[in-house]
């Protein structure tokens, strides 16, 4: 009941006291090594693999010894007691214990295996979520920046209307346009508040938490040479080093059935005061069991077999998973990368261009406010789609560490690809 109480008083903290002060300045990777920190599922998995290492420690152990006696009722009036006492200990056949040693171990290394693909995903999760969430910060400041500017071609129009030089409907027009935006602040302020709760829940506090300002480092301009990416992913990803773990679990397992056809032995020790004669009292003994159902074992054997043959081909399997998924992502971050330079080089730029033609135009009097407000419309669109490709990249990016089996793994790549471009 104690610990009852106390789980759930950590998890009432957790999800009550703020992680950041109110004007602390905080980093994305400080916002995933809290994640990884206070992630439940995780410290569920954490916990099931010190089970497995503790388990480790007794795999393969001896049984313990069997003390046994025996008396007879009758002889306790008499002379002399009539008793036996013998101690018993089983042996497992040589390599049977060391095999189940190894198994254990190797179902340990699976777990933390699990554990590291586990990290990765919430790592993803993470910066996937926090792209979403600058997103959605970016989005509601365009949107006050584009109400801003139509509110001050409203008043441009409005002055022009007082001064004879339009007609009514231009008011109206600006002034609809104008309102219409208010629909849309809400929609922005109801994504901006759905990406908080997000990051909150998977940073294990209350869903209503302030975000604290986040320092956002740019994202590398260069990709990784992906033929270099693809081997050191299938070295260093833990999803494939589980497999692999796995694959020697099954081959240990296979071991340990083949070893069952061997006998194991018990040796016993004893001292008999049921024998009259005292030089027959000490009793040493050696017993097996006899495997002699050949075909048992030869099924264990060859469903051993089979195992490790499956766990072969699942390998194999994950493998071109791994080069699929890996590829697919360095796509997509090449793709990212190329709408993020067209939008912010090209698109914007002229969009802008646009904008003010169509303005100066009508501030001289020969220009019309329907191609005023579609330049408007046309610039508050690139810009939204610039901040949305963004938010794209860092998603891009994210998938394609989380693939590759880490940040590291993708840094490495690079480093080595930028040293080779170097003059």
């Amino acid at each position: 009941m104690w610990q009852k109480n106390s789980f759930i008083a950590f998890t009432f903290f957790c999800l009550t006291t703020p992680l950041f002060a109110a004007d602390a300045v905080t980093s994305v990777d400080t916002l995933v090594a809290t994640a990884l920190q206070r992630n439940p599922s995780l410290a569920a998995m954490s916990s099931t693999l010190d089970a497995l290492e503790h388990a480790t420690q007794q795999a393969g152990s001896l049984d313990d010894p069997m003390l046994m006696t025996r008396t007879a009722p009758s002889s306790w009036s008499g002379d002399s007691t009539s008793y036996m006492l013998e101690i018993s200990q089983r042996l497992p056949w040589p390599g049977k214990r060391a095999a189940m040693r190894n198994i254990a171990e190797q179902e340990a290394r699976m777990q933390a295996a699990n554990v590291a693909v586990a990290q990765l995903a919430l790592t993803s999760d993470v910066k996937a979520t926090v792209a979403d969430y600058l997103f959605a910060m970016e989005a509601l400041s365009l949107h006050t920046t584009n109400r801003q500017l139509l509110e001050e071609l409203k008043n441009l129009v409005l002055s022009r209307y007082e001064a004879g030089g339009v007609d009514k409907q231009d008011v109206l027009l600006t002034e609809l346009t104008w309102r219409s935006l208010f629909r849309e602040k809400l929609q922005r302020e109801r994504q901006l508040s759905e990406m908080r709760t997000r990051l909150n829940i998977l940073l294990n506090q209350a869903a209503d938490t302030p975000i604290p300002p986040l320092t956002i480092s740019p994202l590398p301009q260069q990709l990784p040479n992906v033929i270099r990416l693809r081997d050191l992913a299938l070295l260093r990803h833990p999803e494939f080093t589980s497999h692999l773990t796995h694959i020697s679990a099954e081959k240990e397992t296979l071991k340990l059935a083949q070893l069952d056809r061997y006998p194991d032995v018990e040796i016993q020790a004893g001292y008999d005061r049921f024998m009259d004669d005292a030089e027959d009292r000490a009793i040493l003994g050696v017993s097996i069991n006899l495997p002699l159902q050949s075909a048992k074992r030869t099924a264990q054997e060859q469903q051993a077999t089979a195992q490790v043959q499956a766990a072969q081909w699942a390998l194999a399997d994950k493998r071109n998973q791994l080069m699929l998924a890996l590829r697919l992502a360095w796509d997509a971050t090449q793709e990212a990368q190329g709408t993020l330079v067209l939008y912010e080089q090209q698109l914007l730029p002229l969009a802008k261009e646009n904008r003010e033609a169509a303005l100066s135009s009508y501030r001289s009097g020969t220009g019309d406010l329907n191609k005023v407000l579609n330049a408007e419309q046309q610039v508050a669109s690139v810009e939204l789609e610039l901040a949305a490709s963004k938010a794209a990249l860092r998603r891009a990016w994210a998938a394609l560490e989380n693939t590759a089996g880490g940040a590291s793994v993708v840094a490495e790549v690079l480093s080595t690809t930028t040293q080779e471009q170097q003059p």
